[in-house]
């Protein structure tokens, strides 16, 4: 791939960008000079021509209501250790790394899901896909924290005026988030992580 040109790049945004296909995100998309397009977000590292992958998404429901659904997400969550010497370089780097990566999940679930599945309690089951044994389960299920944020109300400030992101729970509490968190794992070729989202009355 040639080297991304600037002037290109320019006159690209001035026109607006794209979505990525993969992660959903419209910044961060950018033109080569070949033509081609590659996501210039790192997590989600997409590259035109890449064969897209097919998320295993599931729905349960009773009669007409969703009661559960599941939803997969590629690749790597960063694991404890990895928040931790992102926090050691930069006391805001930790935080950053997981905004990024609470974005690219978030995405994920509207691409597969749209909007308006909400519920007031859930109960969470994640099954770990992994390439190999080199990172300690409970260095790696530190990611349910990015997962579980993904899913909960976002709320911002724009200006004076106070935002909710609507997500499927308003929040990560102790009425909102029901034990037991089950997670499970194994060792795959295509290592991520399945999430499964029970609806609690």
């Amino acid at each position: 791939m040639k080297p991304f040109d600037k002037k290109i790049f320019r006159e690209f945004t001035e026109r607006g960008l794209p979505l990525c296909p993969r992660c959903g995100e419209d910044e961060l998309v950018i033109p080569y000079n070949d033509g081609k397009y590659v996501c210039f977000n790192g997590i989600c590292g997409w590259k035109e021509g890449d064969e897209m992958p097919k998320n295993s998404v599931s729905k349960v429901f009773d009669g007409d209501k969703l009661t559960q659904f599941s939803f997969w997400i590629p690749g790597d969550l960063p694991t404890m250790n990895r928040m931790e010497n992102e926090a050691r370089k930069n006391k805001f780097g930790a935080n950053k790394l997981r905004q990024q990566y609470v974005s690219f999940v978030r995405n994920i679930i509207r691409q597969d899901f749209g909007a308006g599945i909400r519920f007031e309690k859930i109960r969470l089951e994640f099954m770990w896909i992994r390439p190999d044994k080199r990172t300690e389960p409970d260095n790696f299920v530190a990611g349910q924290k990015i997962i579980i944020d993904a899913l909960k109300d976002k709320k911002f400030k724009r200006g004076d005026i106070e935002v909710i992101d609507v997500g499927i729970v308003p929040d990560d509490r102790f009425d909102n988030i029901i034990p037991p968190l089950i997670h499970d794992w194994s060792i795959g070729h295509e290592h991520g992580v399945m999430v499964t989202v029970k609806g609690v009355e």
